[in-house]
């Protein structure tokens, strides 16, 4: 049998119709922006050599920090993701677009986070705090960074490790309990004191 040809709609386009004006697709996984963007994360933690494993050095991470990449092109976007669009908490304040500056000259990112979070997001914060003790950032720098700590740390023996595999005086090789490589070269005038 042939079906019948597509219907306009009530507007008067054809939903088959690809060059109809829509909107583009949120790829970024977040409804305030419309695409993805950087950011920087810094781990913190410390190492110890482990008991059991001779070149083995076990990891604890202890916190770190989350800021934006490009403050000057993604600054607004930066904030719209983390503090939020209208919001109550937000309009402390100063936005990237009024003039405020942090130290460096960039747009200023300062503001307060979104205290409203969806159920699963609450859930997974109160279980950071519990278990890890973990303090989130309820607050945004100046230059936009976000830090937090955990004062449980992460790791330990047998469960977060790197193998020194080589080293020598210019050269480092480790690899990561998941199998990643990791590659060190001392820089040209760099001293022992400096790493």
């Amino acid at each position: 049998p042939v079906e019948p040809p597509p219907t306009p709609s009530s507007s008067g386009s054809d939903p088959s119709d690809k060059s109809s004006t829509q909107p583009a697709p949120d790829l970024s996984g977040n409804s305030r922006v419309s695409r993805p963007i950087r950011g920087i994360q810094t781990t913190y933690g410390y190492v110890l050599p482990d008991p059991q494993t001779p070149n083995r050095l076990s990891v604890w991470f202890t916190g770190g920090t989350l800021e934006c990449n490009d403050p000057e092109g993604d600054g607004e976007d930066w904030r719209a993701v983390f503090c939020g669009d209208g919001d109550e908490h937000a309009e402390a304040a100063p936005s990237p677009g009024s003039g405020a500056t942090s130290g460096r000259g960039a747009p200023s990112l300062a503001g307060a986070l979104p205290a409203r979070r969806h159920l699963s997001e609450r859930a997974r914060v109160l279980a950071a705090k519990l278990l890890l003790g973990a303090a989130i950032p309820d607050r945004m720098e100046d230059d936009g960074t976000m830090s937090y700590r955990f004062s449980r740390p992460i790791g330990g023996h047998g469960t977060t490790y790197i193998d020194v595999i080589y080293l020598d005086d210019t050269l480092r090789v480790l690899r990561g309990h998941h199998g990643t490589v990791y590659v060190f070269a001392r820089v040209a005038g760099g001293s022992a004191e400096e790493e």
